[in-house]
């Protein structure tokens, strides 16, 4: 609950900063929508380029990237700031003020990270994928939006494990622009179906290391064809987080101001 609220209180005082400048807060918002439009348009262009995903149609795909885009905007709206955030703060020497701050250092890190210009983003989302469900005929029962709300927290979930280890080897490497580059592309491949892939490299994705939780299994719980293994990825997904903290508290006391 003391989450929620520092949360509530950072989107709070952002918000009123940010609407202080009219004009400019409205330009950047749709600036936000268009850049996090990007990556949908250009993965429907490949889906018609290469005649189609397996097992998925044309509206389906659509579905996926009404997803897509809700996924983006939550994760930029949330978390948008914490990359950069943290990198200022160890490059910088401002790092020790995390200690000194009430909560804990990884909470008090990852609730001053929103990104308020993101939140046309996830309306633009949801808005697609309200719209494409009702096209497809799609009956959003309370089984179904409980489903999709747990996958999408255990995204969420993931997604946070992996901005830890960035964070933590950020304090270790002090600055590394190179690991934002990897951290950009494991988001890249985590965006396709992973219909696209057979065997291990679907089981990889779906439960080793579960990406496929972020938009295709919220996508394929919508479409009522979630498979049983996807199920798996929940407890993964918790097991990565648990990982990723304890990789944290390694690194942290290892940590000097120096950078050593």
């Amino acid at each position: 609950m003391r989450v929620i609220k520092l949360f509530g209180l950072d989107i709070k005082n952002k918000f009123q900063r940010a609407i202080e400048f009219r004009l400019n807060f409205i330009i950047t918002l749709i600036i936000s929508l268009c850049y996090n439009t990007a990556l949908p348009i250009f993965q429907f262009f490949i889906f018609k380029g290469i005649n189609g995903f397996p097992g998925w149609t044309v509206e389906e795909v659509i579905l996926f990237q009404a997803v897509l885009l809700f996924w983006t905007g939550i994760i930029e709206f949330l978390f948008g700031g914490v990359r950069n955030n943290i990198s200022k703060e160890v490059l910088h020497g401002g790092f020790d003020r995390v200690f000194l701050w009430p909560h804990h250092p990884l909470v008090s890190i990852f609730t001053r990270g929103v990104d308020v210009f993101a939140f046309l983003t996830v309306v633009a989302g949801f808005a697609g994928i309200m719209i494409v469900s009702f096209r497809l005929g799609i009956q959003m029962s309370w089984y179904t939006l409980l489903l999709f709300i747990l996958f999408l927290f255990c995204g969420i979930v993931f997604y946070v494990s992996l901005l830890i280890i960035y964070c933590a080897l950020t304090v270790l490497l002090i600055k590394m622009d190179r690991l934002q580059e990897v951290l950009d592309k494991i988001f890249f491949f985590g965006s396709f179906p992973v219909d696209l892939y057979h065997g291990f490299g679907k089981i990889f994705f779906l439960v080793i290391f579960p990406s496929a939780l972020w938009i295709h299994i919220p996508s394929k719980v919508l479409l009522g064809g979630v498979d049983e293994i996807s199920f798996y990825s929940v407890i993964t997904s918790l097991l990565f987080f648990m990982c990723a903290v304890l990789f944290w508290e390694y690194q942290v006391k290892k940590y000097t101001s120096s950078g050593g």
